[in-house]
């Protein structure tokens, strides 16, 4: 009898203690919530920059995505825009752009991508054609879908809108 009250005892102490509480700043963990949906470049990893390197002749897939795209229910239209030292149709082309900049349309798939395992994404392909030692600046301008417009950029400090390439 005493091990039934013993163990009793022990039970609702454990329960009293426990709760759904957690403060993720006594943890020492600094997390960003990012809401709703939005379009962004996708490198790989936890970065918060986009930077790629490419040579003469190569063709370079800058993936565009949206992340947990379960608002959006058809394709979406994203616009970009160029800057850099680059200079489009001399060192590096893309297809379907201009000098101004252009736009690539994500598919919606709802879901992961069986080809990349990645969010809804579509890639910009550049085409390096002379080796230099200038760069590229690729700029989401603007994101739209017949459900309206997107969000461009993620929240916070590493809205990754801006990839940066060097072309040697």
């Amino acid at each position: 009898m005493k091990k039934n009250i013993l163990l009793l005892f022990m039970s609702l102490s454990l329960l009293v203690g426990c709760n759904d509480n957690f403060d993720a700043d006594e943890a020492g963990l600094n997390l960003e919530v990012i809401p709703g949906t939005y379009v962004a470049f996708n490198p790989d990893g936890a970065v918060n920059t986009y930077s790629l390197a490419a040579s003469n002749g190569d063709d370079l897939d800058v993936s565009v995505e949206i992340p947990n795209n379960v608002n959006a229910l058809d394709n979406t239209t994203v616009t970009y825009t160029f800057g850099g030292t680059a200079v489009f149709g001399v060192d590096y082309t893309i297809a379907g752009a201009t000098t101004a900049g252009g736009s690539v349309v994500i598919m919606h798939s709802q879901g992961t991508d069986a080809n990349d395992n990645l969010a809804d994404n579509e890639d910009i392909v550049v085409t390096v054609l002379s080796a230099t030692t200038r760069v590229l600046e690729i700029t989401l301008t603007g994101a739209s879908s017949p459900d309206g417009e997107i969000r461009v950029g993620r929240t916070g400090s590493a809205p990754l809108t801006t990839a940066t390439i060097s072309l040697n």
